[in-house]
């Protein structure tokens, strides 16, 4: 049970939430914004204030926006080796894991710009919300997606639905009370859908789509 605990300490620490350094710059940047939107009962100070700022913590296990594909190839391993590909988290006091769905990376000149991971089912998304926003701060209520947005990055905690399997269509008769969805292809499962956290660098990124659209002209 003690080993458990640390392992589940760790993982909390080193998948999740970013550095503590980082966490309190966070806290910082954004208290007088804080001060603002209680103030004001209104949220757009708090978003004003963070898009002002830069975001200079570590994202999921550990890694960097930016860092080489070297890094990122060893980090991800090491991870899936201790962790079972697992995602945890504490949900009132008691250790909850979701497994991984993938993990997709983008690259741009061989830097980290773009991170997404996913995760089977939508209920992950209502139970790393809270420690999504403790961590990052309040953002504009929706009940599909959450996003935090810096200067130079951007967080996406999302829901991905699913198209529901027309029963008539492909299997000759009704099921409302079964259904099913499609998930890749042809491939269909019974989850209606599954939660996404996705991770932009904005710089990279921007400097990506300039150099594209050179091009095409």
């Amino acid at each position: 049970m003690i080993t458990y605990m640390k392992y589940f300490i760790v993982a909390i620490t080193a998948i999740l939430i970013s550095c503590s350094d980082s966490n309190s710059r966070d806290k910082e940047t954004i208290s007088e914004a804080t001060k603002q939107y209680e103030e004001t009962d209104t949220i757009q100070p708090i978003l004003d204030q963070r898009k002002a700022t830069s975001y200079k913590g570590n994202i999921f296990a550990g890694l960097m926006l930016g860092c080489s594909k070297s890094d990122y190839d060893r980090t991800v391993k090491q991870f899936i080796a201790e962790y079972d590909n697992q995602l945890y988290i504490e949900v009132d006091g008691h250790p909850r894991s979701f497994p991984i769905r993938s993990i997709t990376p983008k690259f741009y000149k061989n830097r980290l710009s773009q991170l997404e991971i996913t995760i089977e089912g939508t209920h992950a998304k209502y139970e790393l919300e809270p420690i999504f926003i403790e961590k990052y701060g309040k953002v504009e209520e929706n009940i599909y997606d959450k996003n935090w947005v810096w200067n130079n990055m951007e967080i996406i905690l999302a829901i991905h639905r699913r198209t529901e399997v027309d029963p008539v269509k492909y299997f000759g008769t009704h099921s409302k009370n079964n259904p099913v969805y499609f998930d890749e292809g042809s491939r269909i499962t019974k989850i209606p859908g599954y939660t996404v956290i996705l991770y932009k660098d904005l710089n990279l990124l921007k400097i990506q789509n300039e150099e594209m659209n050179k091009t095409i002209v």
